[in-house]
């Protein structure tokens, strides 16, 4: 029963690392993504729009995307404690802030009406850093999917250990009461 009471408590701090930590990780990160793509198709709007009140609520949308996204990754390095993690989160901070550069500029292209140079600029120079973004980004979720597993994996060694230990028990009980009684 002791033994068992001590496995259970390996396979509770593995479900506890998946629900508390891995998958709010994971969520939180397609979150980020999301809002990546939100603040692509944001500037790209504005390359095509028109009307400059269109424009200002994309600019409003990419800064409000912007802002969420900022608010998301501190969450994140406040919670991610592997040297790995952390590296990752320096690269996706790193990765953020080329991307954030390149949207500041292209604004300021479109506010100055000068999409002859905006365009071409959202695709030389903005588009490849959010691609690169996004595979930052992409390399934490698998970091995050692969400790995901690893918990998975923790937790269940621990249920086969409970499962050997109680059926050793339960027979070397009876084992012992059949020679008690004989």
């Amino acid at each position: 029963g002791g033994v068992a009471l001590v496995k259970t408590a390996a396979v509770d701090g593995a479900f506890k690392s998946v629900t508390d930590e891995r998958i709010p990780r994971v969520a939180l990160l397609n979150d980020v993504k999301a809002n990546i793509y939100e603040i692509g198709l944001s500037l790209r709007n504005m390359a095509i729009m028109v009307d400059a009140s269109d424009v200002k609520k994309q600019i409003d949308g990419v800064q409000a995307k912007r802002q969420a996204i900022g608010e998301s990754l501190q969450r994140l390095q406040a919670d991610i404690k592997t040297e790995k993690g952390k590296q990752l989160m320096g690269k996706i901070m790193d990765a953020r802030s080329q991307y954030v550069a390149g949207q500041v500029k292209f604004i300021e292209l479109v506010g100055a009406g000068n999409l002859d140079e905006a365009k071409p600029y959202l695709l030389s120079t903005v588009r490849p850093s959010q691609l690169a973004y996004f595979g930052v980004v992409d390399e934490l979720v698998k970091f995050q999917q692969e400790l995901l597993q690893e918990s998975g994996v923790r937790a269940n060694a621990a249920v086969s250990s409970i499962t050997t230990v109680v059926w050793s028990v339960g027979l070397i009980s009876v084992a012992c009461a059949f020679f008690m009684a004989a």
